[in-house]
């Protein structure tokens, strides 16, 4: 059963990140520390198209990120026609990833949860589609490397200061606990060493966050913030142009602190334009911007004399000396 370890969070954590969401690719800044992908629903195609515009992987989809962090948070499968592809691909990437330092965090959506209890309701299978058959979709998702895989996912991740979950947490019990201890949670129960499946129900099928006023739902997600030592929450599962964003765009709550990135990813939302959106954290190093802004502020010394800008030193080593380089 559930033992879950309490976590008693004194202050948050500095805001030491910046985040940006991209139409075509990184524009302005390169390739994110992390970059999160939303909702696939069978369109490996998308996806690919999608990891390509945003620095992940190359023309031919090979992992060229380095050692920088993908989160793709869940409903990789339903609706769509290739989701034995996507899965696949999804395995095969992560071992790229890993390879060469990166790392590909593939969390569990609703979709993957409802076909784990045999629920087909969006599967499409058939010749060259999907597993092929019913039959053949429920054995590979019950067995072998890919059920092996799919029981394994984590519902919840944090990097840094930032959570990441399918659907969302407006319970604030639920963040009382420690994010491996939920994951083990699940995980204990989905190997039948329990029958509690109330965290995972919450954490894959909830839209209270993305869908009521803010008023409602801000302070909610603050405190469960403030209990996950975190800044910021990022979603899947709910379609940003449902709610009144741009479709095909990210969309953000409560002042930032919640960002929504299920634009509409895959070729079964016809009526959605692809702009292959994906959510980019970067890391900010605030001693090299302390530095840059230290020498970029106009100082005059004891004589007179601008010394902003450097002098190099000359042949007997004197000269300017009080100007530090990146």
């Amino acid at each position: 059963m559930l033992n879950l370890t309490l976590i008693v969070a004194f202050s948050l954590v500095a805001n030491t990140y910046s985040y940006t969401s991209v139409a075509n690719g990184p524009s302005v800044h390169e390739t994110g520390d992390l970059v999160a992908i939303g909702d696939v629903h069978g369109s490996l195609d998308n996806l690919l198209i999608t990891l390509y515009k945003n620095g992940i992987v190359d023309e031919n989809g090979h992992w060229v990120a380095g050692n920088r962090t993908v989160v793709q948070t869940g409903d990789l499968i339903g609706r769509g026609h290739q989701d034995k592809q996507v899965i696949e691909y999804i395995i095969k990437i992560q071992k790229e990833a890993e390879k060469f330092g990166g790392r590909w965090v593939q969390l569990m959506g609703n979709h993957e949860w409802m076909e784990i209890h045999n629920i087909y309701d969006y599967a499409n299978d058939g010749p060259g589609i999907g597993f092929g058959s019913l039959q053949l979709r429920h054995k590979e998702l019950h067995s072998g490397e890919i059920g092996d895989w799919l029981y394994n996912l984590p519902v919840i991740y944090k990097w840094e200061d930032t959570i990441f979950v399918h659907g969302g947490l407006s319970k604030t019990w639920i963040s009382k606990y420690n994010v491996d201890d939920i994951n083990q949670h699940v995980w204990d129960y989905l190997d039948g060493l329990h029958s509690d499946n109330t965290l995972a129900n919450d954490l894959l099928w909830d839209r209270d966050l993305a869908t009521k006023q803010e008023e409602e739902v801000c302070s909610i997600l603050e405190e469960s913030l403030y209990n996950f030592n975190s800044t910021r929450m990022v979603l899947g599962h709910t379609i940003t142009n449902t709610i009144g964003f741009e479709a095909g765009k990210i969309g953000d709550r409560c002042d930032g602190k919640l960002i929504l990135i299920d634009v509409g990813l895959s070729s079964y939302f016809k009526s959605i334009p692809k702009k292959w959106s994906a959510l980019h954290i970067y890391r900010r190093n605030f001693e090299h911007e302390a530095m840059i802004e230290a020498m970029s502020e106009r100082r005059i010394d004891k004589f007179g004399r601008d010394r902003t800008k450097p002098e190099p030193r000359d042949n007997n080593g004197t000269g300017r000396k009080d100007i530090l380089y990146p």
